[in-house]
């Protein structure tokens, strides 16, 4: 991921990306297209995914969020 955020950001290449990793997406996308049977939303991952949309996208699910230390906030 990181080679691609490099070639990105040097040759300003438009890169896409199908992943189904939240992290990747909130650290690395730009913008993030969310499909379930339809498009739920489109735009920059801090704006579009929240717990409302991770809903509709993966059902009742639990959302942890992961400090990063071994421990889920």
């Amino acid at each position: 991921y990181e080679l691609l955020a490099k070639i990105n950001k040097e040759r300003g290449t438009t890169i896409v990306v199908i992943s189904h990793e939240m992290e990747f997406v909130t650290k690395y996308a730009t913008n993030v297209v969310c499909l379930n049977s339809r498009m739920v939303c489109y735009g920059r991952p801090a704006e579009v995914l929240s717990p409302e949309t991770i809903t509709q996208l993966y059902g009742d699910v639990k959302h942890f969020h992961h400090s990063g230390h071994g421990k889920h906030d």
